[in-house]
């Protein structure tokens, strides 16, 4: 989660709204938290890990493709 928030702080200073919306934004703070609440009700807490970490690895890789393609252009 930590990563998450670090990744859209860092690409702020470059495009204020480049993460706002698409596949980059699947691992929002709401649906992470959505996320935990319900699949913990089901008890499942290490699904919950498990699908959480999933998410916020593939975020991160996906900003960091797109940062570096955002970059190499300008």
């Amino acid at each position: 989660s930590i990563i998450i928030s670090y990744t859209r702080s860092q690409a702020r200073n470059i495009s204020p709204n480049i993460f706002d919306s698409g596949i980059l934004s699947i691992a929002s703070r709401d649906v992470r938290l959505f996320l935990i609440m319900v699949i913990c009700l089901l008890g499942q807490s290490f699904a919950t890990l498990v699908i959480i970490a999933c998410l916020t690895n593939i975020v991160v890789v996906l900003r960091m493709v797109r940062m570096n393609s955002i970059l190499s252009k300008g």
